[in-house]
């Protein structure tokens, strides 16, 4: 976790290697409107497509950068949340957002074909 920006804000940089998934398909994911397909990404843990925030959270900032890379892709995301963010709550979604990057390759290579493929 890393603090900056004018208020203080924390950031969770986090780098994932996803096996088999490439940029292409994950920008195809990110543009298509992801809430009709939302519960096929770590259905364990995504029950709803609106992310819940502790109390005074506001909204979070997030960029996510693909990158090919000989398995798939290399995907850097950076999730900025206010200084007032519990601790607790940051852990939970660093260990999120690593869990839910690996559950890509599960279900984005065959949604992508069938969509796209005609």
């Amino acid at each position: 976790m890393k603090k900056g920006g004018i208020n203080g804000e924390k950031s969770i940089p986090n780098t994932s290697e996803v096996a088999g998934v490439t940029p292409e398909m994950f920008n195809w994911w990110m543009t298509i409107g992801i809430a009709p397909h939302y519960r096929l990404w770590w259905p364990e843990m995504h029950f709803s497509v609106e992310m819940v925030m502790p109390s005074g959270g506001g909204n979070p900032l997030v960029i996510i950068t693909p990158t090919a890379s000989p398995k798939g892709m290399k995907l850097r995301s950076v999730f900025t949340f206010p200084a007032t963010m519990p601790k607790s709550f940051l852990d939970a979604m660093y260990t999120h957002c690593k869990g839910e990057m690996q559950d890509l390759p599960r279900f984005l290579p065959e949604l992508h074909k069938e969509k796209t493929v005609k």
